[in-house]
């Protein structure tokens, strides 16, 4: 995966990484347990506009909580969340596209 590659070959004396998930699970448990800073902020549906704004705001006070630099958002299913959230925390965001979003 490509966010896998990236967390292991980030330089640990010039970056700290920390991780966010919508959904916890075998990959952020196996990143806790090799010392990465993981963060989960569940999501349920994408058609419960109540969820997507408690993920905003969880995403968004992670960001603030760790002093993130940079929004990496991976895939097209956490853009959305992700975008609002590092907007609301003022914070710049890169989005890797996957799949290319059809009907826009």
């Amino acid at each position: 995966m490509m966010l896998d590659e990236l967390l292991h070959r980030f330089d640990n004396e010039r970056f700290e990484v920390s991780v966010a998930f919508l959904e916890d699970g075998t990959w952020p448990e196996r990143l806790r347990a090799e010392g990465f800073d993981v963060s989960v902020v569940p999501q349920t549906r994408w058609r419960d506009l109540r969820n997507v704004r408690e993920v905003t705001e969880g995403l968004a006070d992670v960001i603030r909580r760790n002093g993130i630099d940079l929004v990496h958002a991976s895939g097209n299913r956490p853009l959305l969340c992700a975008t609002l959230a590092a907007k609301r925390a003022k914070t710049p965001i890169v989005w890797v596209v996957f799949d290319a979003l059809v009907g826009f």
